[in-house]
């Protein structure tokens, strides 16, 4: 019987849903929406680039590998010019370029298992890297 009324009360969701856009679409009633600024495309990386973020970040091709989740391979045939990162991988290069100390602090603690016990102090270390960046 759970089963049923879970499905009814999903089928009422959609129902009041398609109404309420209905209502929208025929001008009685405002939705709430907000305007969100897209960023530009993420860079592309030239093998030097990648290679600079690299050593600006000071670690091997192994652990920026890991940062970025891919295998060091594909970091060493970025660097060599084999590859180049996709938009992810980009975008995630770019903030490292960007903030290496909030990048790697972020990527150390939100990639751990154990990633709440981290969270509490991580608005004081978020305050002391604005304070000291323009």
């Amino acid at each position: 019987m759970k089963k049923a009324q879970e499905t009814t009360t999903l089928g009422q969701e959609i129902i009041a849903s398609l109404k309420e856009g209905l209502e929208h679409a025929q001008g009685k009633i405002e939705l709430r929406s907000h305007t969100v600024t897209l960023p530009d495309e993420p860079p592309k990386m030239s093998k030097k680039t990648v290679k600079d973020i690299r050593k600006q970040l000071n670690v091997s091709q192994a652990v920026l590998a890991r940062f970025l989740g891919v295998s060091a391979s594909v970091v060493r045939a970025w660097e060599q010019g084999q590859s180049k990162p996709n938009g992810s991988a980009s975008r995630l290069l770019q903030i490292a370029a960007a903030r290496p100390k909030v990048f790697v602090m972020m990527v150390s603690i939100l990639g751990r298992k154990e990633e709440k016990a981290y969270y509490r102090g991580i608005e004081a270390l978020f305050a002391k890297e604005a304070r000291h960046t323009p």
